[in-house]
């Protein structure tokens, strides 16, 4: 017959605290040894995959990354709304603004050209990045670590996680994603910018194996100058 699964009560953190595992009916000590082992596996396990489910803080998060499609386009730009609303009450760390940059119609035209892709967690989008092999104009000026093709290099153009989603893991997550892309098209080096007064970005990224490279004027996406614009890559 099958083992019964453990019943974990009051499990808590701490070197005072106990746990107590149940059982119904009389289990020899075998069988609940490896039950035991079963749920610490399954419970690792869990945390861990990617796309399917997460196990935060004993809730379950369904989520996956995926090819932006037209029908997004409006939960995306909530998204964004929901960044300006957020740097309208709170500081501001971007110089992006709300009607220029980003936009419904950039959101638009990077779905079209298959360069948008959506972080969903439970038939929510909370996130989006584009990412292509389009480099800025700016970039040809940047002394790069290494010389690639543009065949070489993917560019992280924006990511955007909603405010209220922060602190999950949600913007690494797309930051992984971005590189195993990357990887998978042969490119040898994935390269991004942002502004050196968004202290959280520049945190992020190198938490994330980016390199500043340099610093230089830029349009942010063509259409914002700011100057003291840092240049990171990552070599893959």
């Amino acid at each position: 017959p099958a083992v019964p699964f453990p019943v974990l009560k009051n499990l808590k953190m701490g070197n005072t605290a106990k746990s107590e595992i149940s059982y119904k009916g009389k289990i020899p000590l075998r069988h609940r040894c490896l039950s035991l082992i079963k749920f610490v596996t399954e419970y690792f396990r869990y945390r861990h995959i990617r796309g399917k489910k997460v196990w935060n803080q004993n809730l379950w998060r369904d989520f996956i990354i995926r090819k932006a499609i037209l029908k997004d386009v409006n939960s995306i730009e909530d998204t964004y709304n929901e960044h300006f609303q957020y740097e309208l009450n709170h500081t501001a760390f971007t110089v992006f603004k709300k009607g220029v940059y980003p936009t419904k119609d950039d959101a638009e035209r990077a779905i079209y050209a298959g360069a948008l892709f959506v972080y969903e967690e439970n038939g929510t989008i909370v996130g989006s990045i584009i990412i292509d092999k389009v480099q800025p104009i700016e970039y040809a000026t940047i002394p790069w670590k290494e010389k690639l093709s543009e065949d070489e290099v993917m560019v992280i153009h924006l990511l955007m996680v909603r405010p209220s989603m922060s602190g999950k893991g949600i913007a690494s997550s797309l930051i992984k994603f971005a590189t195993e892309l990357a990887q998978k098209n042969s490119c040898r080096a994935l390269r991004l910018d942002t502004g050196s007064q968004n202290i959280p970005a520049l945190s992020l990224y190198q938490k994330n194996g980016f390199e500043i490279i340099a610093s230089a004027s830029k349009k942010v996406g063509d259409v914002i100058a700011h100057k003291n614009h840092l240049f990171l890559e990552k070599i893959l």
